[in-house]
């Protein structure tokens, strides 16, 4: 419409016209790709029906029970969970009570499985030399805990 305006005019004739025309933004849209999908093989059975709520009840017997048997039921299986759950909680907070093991290595003959070297004694009965009860004395010095050897 704008050229045939433009045609008609004789001083325009012989001038460009692209400042009468209007400028569009050529847009450069990107097209989706089409996902190729793997055809399922064809079978001609249709999947097997699930089961209703009610066919579940049937299976399992609550059907033919009372409503009291139904809520006793229901309240034995929250006081299971809560059971359960509780016992979890409870050895979650015996886990900071549980001192570590302390495994030393030291030149008494002290294994790695042991807590006590294999030469010392703690039986504390029966007479035992100064020196022994000096090396029982440093050795639990040195593990931080309380000899128990009842002279120590």
């Amino acid at each position: 419409m704008i050229k045939r305006e433009l045609a008609k005019d004789p001083k325009l004739a012989q001038e460009s016209w692209d400042r009468f025309l209007p400028k569009f933004k050529k847009k450069n849209v990107k097209r989706k790709k089409a996902s190729k999908k793997e055809k399922k093989p064809y079978t001609p059975f249709p999947p097997p029906q699930t089961p209703s709520k009610l066919d579940l009840q049937l299976e399992s017997g609550e059907y033919f029970l009372t409503e009291y048997q139904k809520e006793q039921r229901k309240r034995k299986e929250r006081a299971q969970k809560r059971w359960e759950d509780s016992q979890l909680k409870k050895a979650d907070r015996q886990k900071v009570f549980v001192p570590p093991q302390v495994r030393l290595s030291c030149s008494y003959g002290l294994d790695s499985s042991s807590l006590f070297p294999a030469h010392i004694s703690h039986s504390g009965g029966g007479r035992r030399s100064t020196e022994a009860k000096a090396t029982c004395r440093t050795h639990c010095y040195r593990a931080q805990r309380p000899c128990p050897c009842k002279r120590g």
